[in-house]
């Protein structure tokens, strides 16, 4: 007989021996002392989570351990050396980008995994040896702080950009790169409110020849001081771009080809590219045509504005200008 919304009782359930899933129990409540309300449709989520690692533990050995589906939570602190995630899914999520950093690169290959929560700042990188079916030893060079190959990743809430240690103020690599190799299936990888600085190349991707098409979502992330934005290397990538702010590039978005460009520009959407001291040389370019694609402000919402960074130097790259509002990445 208590009123709505009252609290009548809490409990705790540890769940013991069950798999990772999701569960819709009935839950009993005592109302009256004669008798039970059945209430159903809880649904209450289990899942396979390594332990949270703390500052000095190998985020490496927790991926060795882990199984495909677990989660693995990485607290606050600095972790060196390179993570590769091979051949299953596991989720690797810090605590924030300004608290979880990884001084290394990270490789995801065959796996459709989660990063997010943290900051990479990566070295020159080594070479990833593939082999599958169709391949017997190929190398790709892994100088990017994210290599996703044949892998429908996402990328949420992370800082990307060279070791500063390393680099300086130097551009190096890539922020994130993806490749899709032949005979693979179409991925939708998705790259969503992070913040990639100081690349020869913000975000690449690479669609093979034969292989699938690389589509998904790159959506309100901030790329500033990227020699390249975006590139789009091959004739079958072509996400969803909106919503992003891109500044200080030679080319915001470079496409190699020609090839469905209608296609591809009718997806690049609400972005702000940049105008006076954050200007790019080319908002979008492409190679076969040797033109820019866009005349801006468009139809699709892209603009060119100064986005008015709050504190640019101490990272905070919350946009002030108000055209800006629903543009870019904004990190907690």
């Amino acid at each position: 007989n208590e009123p709505a919304g009252e609290t009548i009782g809490a409990f705790n359930w540890t769940p013991d021996g069950f798999s990772a899933g999701v569960y819709e129990p009935v839950v009993f409540v005592a109302r009256t002392a004669s008798g039970l309300c059945a209430f159903q449709g809880i649904t209450i989520s289990v899942e396979d989570v390594i332990d949270e690692l703390e500052s000095g533990d190998s985020i490496q050995d927790a991926v060795d351990a882990a199984e495909h589906g677990d989660v693995i939570y990485v607290a606050n602190g600095e972790y060196l050396g390179d993570i590769c995630v091979s051949n299953r899914d596991v989720d690797i999520l810090g605590q924030g980008p300004f608290g979880t950093v990884i001084k290394g690169n990270v490789l995801f290959s065959d796996s459709d995994s989660l990063i997010g929560d943290l900051s990479i700042l990566y070295n020159s990188g080594e070479y990833l040896t593939y082999s599958d079916q169709h391949y017997n030893g190929l190398k790709l060079l892994c100088d990017a702080g994210i290599t996703a190959v044949n892998s429908e990743i996402s990328i949420e809430n992370c800082l990307i950009m060279p070791d500063p240690y390393l680099f300086g103020n130097s551009t190096y690599g890539k922020g994130i790169q993806i490749w899709n190799l032949y005979g693979s299936d179409r991925i939708d990888p998705i790259i969503e409110n992070s913040l990639l600085l100081s690349a020869e190349t913000g975000i690449y991707l690479f669609s093979q020849a034969f292989g699938g098409a690389i589509a998904g979502e790159v959506k309100n992330n901030t790329l500033d001081s990227n020699i390249n934005g975006i590139i789009m290397r091959m004739h079958a990538e072509e996400p969803e771009i909106y919503n992003n702010i891109i500044t200080r590039s030679e080319c915001a978005i470079h496409l190699t080809y020609d090839s469905l460009i209608t296609e591809r520009l009718g997806k690049i959407a609400n972005n702000c590219f940049g105008a006076d001291l954050f200007d790019n040389i080319n908002d979008a370019w492409c190679d076969e045509l040797r033109a820019e694609q866009l005349v801006l402000p468009d139809a699709s919402g892209n603009i060119e504005k100064d986005p008015e960074y709050y504190d640019s130097e101490n990272l905070d790259y919350t946009p002030l200008n108000q055209d800006c509002e629903d543009k870019g990445c904004r990190l907690d």
